[in-house]
């Protein structure tokens, strides 16, 4: 797309801002009308269309495809920001609810951490990297992990060779 750093960061202020506009919406339809289930249901099912039209996208895509496609995503997005929050500290005891609520934070940034992390990793692996660097000995750990799950726990104790070594 050809998109300098600056123009990047401005492409991403369209989900940003449906995003903030779509929770704060949600926010008030839930006052309103008490319902908290709707917005959880619809939400997927929006973002998703959006993320999925994301594959339209090629070198030569117009800004506005851009920016509505990010649009509709950040109107899915924001329908499941507070909504699931809300609904977790319905089904809490009030003495409950900032451990409930933190935890809740806790893990959506765990997840958020996890997922761009795991679409760094194929990256990182098709690196060359030094023979004794921090990071050969970790991609060492991961493909040790990758050869041990689906084994028999018989097979994986007799495993005796360091992963460290060279």
């Amino acid at each position: 797309m050809g998109a300098s750093p600056l123009q990047s960061g401005f492409l991403l202020l369209p989900v940003v801002v449906a995003q903030s506009l779509m929770a704060f919406f949600a926010g008030i339809f839930i006052h309103l009308t008490g319902k908290y289930l709707e917005p959880i249901r619809i939400g997927p099912v929006i973002m998703t269309v959006g993320v999925g039209l994301y594959v339209l996208f090629s070198p030569s895509s117009t800004t506005g495809m851009i920016v509505g496609f990010q649009i509709l995503t950040g109107l899915g997005c924001g329908l499941l920001f507070e909504p699931p929050l809300l609904a977790l500290q319905v089904f809490v005891p009030q003495q409950n609810v900032a451990t409930a609520s933190s935890t809740y934070n806790f893990v959506r940034t765990l997840g958020s951490a996890m997922y761009a992390i795991r679409g760094e990793i194929p990256l990182y692996i098709s690196f060359k990297l030094p023979k004794n660097s921090f990071f050969s000995s970790a991609w060492k750990l991961i493909s040790l992990i990758q050869n041990l799950i689906g084994r028999s726990p018989s097979e994986v104790s007799s495993c005796r060779t360091p992963w460290i070594s060279e």
